[in-house]
Parts: structure tokens; sequence; C-alpha cells
């Protein structure tokens, strides 16, 4: 069952991650010709292909967001003062046992 706190003043974010049918191909063969990591992480045909299409992590946090959560958090963003006040944390024990994450809310918050 799921319970409730009411004006918790920090945010929880779950990380029992894991987002069934979410998959990623492995990038293709002329993308791995990388002297280094930094070479690789530097490309930005590399950016362009991992944040296309069925890849974007957009796409992942619709996915995200359809999941049973552990921890959800409901918030108010107050943007003249950058405060965030959380009104209510639920906390359902029944999704302990399956894998789940709430950090689309962080993503939520930094990209309002």
């Amino acid at each position: 069952g799921s319970t409730s706190q009411q004006k918790t003043k920090r945010c929880i974010i779950s990380t029992n991650t894991g987002v069934d049918g979410i998959f990623y191909p492995p990038l293709p063969l002329k993308s791995r010709k990388f002297k280094d990591i930094a070479a690789f992480k530097s490309n930005e045909g590399v950016y362009e292909f991992l944040n296309s299409g069925n890849r974007s992590y957009g796409n992942l946090l619709d996915a995200i967001r359809k999941q049973d959560k552990l921890v959800s958090n409901k918030y108010e963003i107050k943007k003249k003062t950058f405060d965030i006040i959380i009104k209510q944390t639920d906390y359902d024990q029944d999704a302990l046992d399956k894998k789940n994450t709430n950090i689309e809310e962080f993503f939520d918050v930094i990209d309002w």
C-alpha cells in the first residue's frame, strides 16, 4: 500500500533503476573508431546519434513516468526564489521488489 508524508522539506530520489521496454542499439561500427574516451565524448556525431529518434533522454523519461514508483514527490517550484516545496511524498512498498526510479523528478526540476 501507499503512505504519505505531508510538508516534507527534502526531496527523495529513488534509484532502484531499470526501464523496461527501452532498448539502446549499439553504435554504428564507424562510430567506434576513436583513440580514447575523450575523443568519443567530444564527437558531435556521437552526441547526435545518442540523442536522436527513440534514443533521446526525453523518451527515456516518458517511459520512466509510466512506471510504478517506490517514492514519488508532489512539489511546487517557485521560480522567483528558486525554492522547491515538497507538498507530499508517497511511498509505495509494493514497488520495493520492482525496477523503478523517480529520477524524472530531478530532470523536471532542473528543466523548468
